[in-house]
């Protein structure tokens, strides 16, 4: 489902934006990694508009060890980092 919706906040930017706050605040029901790497790049695009993305990503980096090898890399590590470094540049200045 995050991924669809990953998919509409790229072709109608700035149009759900309302939703956001729900999905944020589901973070602990994510158990699929597609999900997870879904919800990394909402925050990491949409950071300006989410109070607590900092602590949101944190969430991520604080679980990555306990992802599988598999998921952490492709799916997980690319975005998670990305969005990370990204924030910190764009938001902690």
């Amino acid at each position: 489902m995050l991924t669809y919706i990953q998919d509409i906040f790229r072709r109608y930017p700035s149009t759900y934006e309302g939703v956001i706050p729900t999905l944020c605040s589901n973070l602990e029901e994510l158990d699929e990694p597609e999900a997870k790497a879904s919800l990394i790049w909402i925050i990491g695009e949409y950071a300006n508009k989410i109070d607590n993305a900092d602590e949101l990503l944190g969430i991520f980096v604080d679980s990555f060890t306990e992802e599988s090898y598999a998921v952490r890399i492709p799916d997980f590590l690319l975005p998670l980092m990305t969005n990370v470094t990204l924030y910190r540049f764009n938001y902690k200045h």
